[in-house]
């Protein structure tokens, strides 16, 4: 056994991105912290992004796409209790997939693909 090791609970708190591409939706979990005692601004955050090729018509239809899966399947839950060991882990390797990303961008579009490859077989 390794250590005293803490059963401690602690609230942890994500948020909630719908990407829109052609007919899907795509719900993405990220921002993974631990809720501190104070209420943190970004909480009661909404933010709508658009890129500069998007329409009119198109960013009504994927709001329109966006809310109906929200009314479809609700909220996914944003906040949680676990183990403040597992809560340090799920940081910790959220912070190094961001890392690996960013050096991921830096190899070539063929090493990338390989790489994609890799992690998408079934072992």
């Amino acid at each position: 056994m390794k250590g005293n090791r803490s059963n401690e609970l602690v609230e942890v708190v994500a948020y909630v991105t719908y990407d829109v591409e052609d007919e899907n939706v795509q719900t993405s979990i990220g921002g993974l912290r631990e809720l501190g005692k104070k209420p943190n601004p970004i909480d009661a955050r909404t933010s709508i992004t658009f890129g500069p090729a998007v329409s009119k018509d198109s960013a009504i239809k994927a709001l329109q796409m966006v809310l109906d899966k929200i009314e479809t399947e609700g909220l996914p839950c944003l906040v949680t209790k676990v183990e403040k060991r597992i809560a340090t882990r799920l940081m910790k390797l959220q912070k190094d997939v961001a890392e690996s990303s960013n050096q991921m961008a830096e190899l070539s579009k063929e090493v990338r693909a390989q790489v994609k490859r890799i992690f998408t077989l079934d072992i």
